[in-house]
């Protein structure tokens, strides 16, 4: 099973989450980081996500090419299934805060 670490970031100046994923295995081969921007829209919260995921086969060592770029697309396809929902779950989050902290205020 692949599991990995998250962090976050965020900057409340600009209303911007920076993010990264640091997989547990082959931790030098992939590289997923991006950024969460909540945008006010008339009231209403716009959530734009943009990253990146790259996987660099080269990098997992002592097995054959072969074998390295199957497992690399095999990561990749497993982390794009995952990463979507688990970053929406996130901005939800980070929104349901932004909510409290509104209602809090006023």
């Amino acid at each position: 099973m692949l599991s990995w670490t998250e962090y976050a970031t965020w900057d409340e100046s600009n209303f911007t989450l920076e993010w990264r994923i640091e997989t547990h295995a082959f931790p030098l081969a992939v590289f997923c980081a991006g950024k969460n921007c909540f945008l006010d829209n008339n009231g209403l919260t716009i959530i734009k996500i943009k990253g990146e995921l790259r996987i660099d086969p080269d990098k997992i060592k002592g097995l054959s090419q072969a074998l390295r770029e199957q497992i690399a697309s095999t990561v990749e396809n497993f982390l794009e299934k995952k990463i979507v929902p688990n970053l929406l779950q996130m901005s939800e989050g980070v929104h349901n805060y932004l909510k409290q902290t509104t209602t809090n205020r006023s």
